[in-house]
């Protein structure tokens, strides 16, 4: 009976493993869409990171709150819960 549990326990560990991984690649993914020269890839990417609602974007997010095209600071703001001023 050990055995079979064991079995059963390896089959549902490794779906939530490979999940980690496919997140892990999504964040590394839109982190280096930040830098991209589109600004449409800039804010799509502020808006998925804001979406995975991973702490670990909040600084990346938080440099580009200082981006001269308003539309990508604004995204990047909304996206760490930040309301951008209008000036």
């Amino acid at each position: 009976m050990t055995l079979v549990w064991l079995i059963a326990l390896a089959f549902t560990t490794i779906p939530l493993l490979a999940l980690a991984d496919n997140a892990s690649s999504e964040f590394d993914k839109h982190i280096a869409e930040l830098k991209s020269i589109d600004q449409r890839t800039q804010r799509e990417a502020a808006r998925a990171l804001g979406k995975l609602k991973d702490a670990k974007a909040v600084p990346y997010l938080a440099e580009m709150m200082h981006d001269p095209e308003h539309n990508v600071a604004l995204m990047a703001g909304c996206s760490i819960g930040v309301r951008a001023e209008w000036h």
